[in-house]
């Protein structure tokens, strides 16, 4: 039996430090080597995607919402 070795998971080979996170739809392994690179751009998506919410509530347009978070990005 080995302990902090890398691992096989469907596929995927997992390292020791390597960020695993799940939910409902699915799970997702960061290397964790870029693991504060997707962290950075996970918070920059989030104030986006609140800054969206709240301007809706507000009573913004579609047109204005699309200027805070590209539709492509919905």
């Amino acid at each position: 039996m080995a302990f902090n070795d890398v691992v096989n998971i469907g596929g995927v080979q997992v390292r020791p430090g390597d960020l695993i996170l799940a939910d409902n739809d699915g799970v997702i392994i960061v290397p964790s080597d870029i693991t504060q690179t997707v962290l950075d751009r996970a918070l920059q998506a989030a104030e986006k995607e609140s800054h969206l919410l709240k301007a809706l509530e507000q009573g913004a347009s579609a047109l204005d919402a699309a200027g805070i978070l590209a539709p492509g990005k919905w």
